[in-house]
């Protein structure tokens, strides 16, 4: 409970639109919407301030935003209001199999709920995912070494979810004016 008390009240303090869109989740959006076969719903686990929700609907696509932050989901709604905001753990997913063609996780990381992410892809499905990696702790103390991924882990995260790794990028990136380290990736769900 005191970890959601903390979310509530940094979201409930946050001013401003959401910070900008990350540019590989917005290049993998666009690349998956324009292929045939996905479902056109895309679902933005954490979505925090909604950050991606607005540049999904650019896209073509329908977006589920989920956060388990009430005030989050105010602020996104507020931002996006075209998207459909839910409030619950991202640790116990709400939502039929196969429901998504596209599942964005930005900055968040649920180890054991990445398996979970897999069965909620439709076939040709493609999950992207962009989360901090250790040399971020390292580098800044930012955040807590938990909930940062060692190089190399997220694509074994993503095989043994049974998804087909299709990029992959490991290391410093530009984040504004700051350089951050991350884990980003994409990877689908097989047609059969």
């Amino acid at each position: 409970m005191l970890e959601r008390a903390r979310w509530e009240q940094r979201h409930a303090t946050a001013s401003g639109p959401p910070t900008t869109p990350s540019p590989f989740v917005l290049r993998w959006a666009r690349r998956v919407r324009g292929e045939p076969g996905p479902s056109p719903t895309a679902l933005d686990l954490a979505c925090g301030g909604g950050r991606h929700l607005a540049a999904l609907v650019q896209a073509g696509w329908q977006p589920v935003g989920l956060d388990f932050s009430r005030a989050a989901a105010r602020q996104a709604t507020a931002f996006c209001p075209a998207a459909q905001l839910v409030v619950a753990d991202a640790t116990a997913l709400p939502f039929r199999a196969q429901s998504f063609g596209l599942v964005v996780v930005s900055r968040f990381l649920d180890r054991p709920g990445l398996a979970g992410l897999g069965n909620v892809l439709g076939p040709g499905g493609v999950l992207v995912v962009e989360t901090f990696l250790e040399d971020q702790h390292h580098a800044t103390g930012h955040p807590a070494l938990r909930f940062c991924l060692a190089r190399g882990e997220l694509a074994r995260l993503l095989a043994a979810a049974g998804l087909v790794l299709e990029e992959l990028e490991e290391g410093p990136c530009a984040s504004g004016p700051e350089t951050v380290h991350l884990a980003r990736s994409a990877a689908r769900r097989p047609l059969a």
